[in-house]
């Protein structure tokens, strides 16, 4: 029995390393999960600024090109208005 004394306590002590090692790596894995999270938080904030960007670059390109319809047609309209007016009077 006294021979199997120095067996056990390596046994325990292997014991105690292995269950240290599971709680040290147990908290590691929480914390990594805990920045998972943070980082998943703050992906779905970003994206959701992105869309927000997305949809104003959107509208001002709609603006923009409702803006540039408006003007061609203002030009066109007071370039063909006198053009079409000496027409009308040459045809008449």
């Amino acid at each position: 029995m006294h021979r199997c004394a120095p067996a056990k306590s390596q046994v325990f002590g292997c014991r105690n390393l292995l269950v240290e090692e599971k709680r040290r790596l147990e908290a590691r894995v929480a914390q990594l999960e805990e920045e998972i999270d943070e980082e998943r938080v703050e992906l779905e904030q970003v994206t959701d600024k992105a869309r927000k960007s997305a949809a104003q670059v959107h509208w001002f390109i709609l603006q923009m090109y409702r803006k540039k319809s408006t003007i061609i047609h203002t030009i066109c309209t007071k370039s063909r208005g006198p053009l079409v007016r000496v027409r009308i009077i040459h045809v008449m």
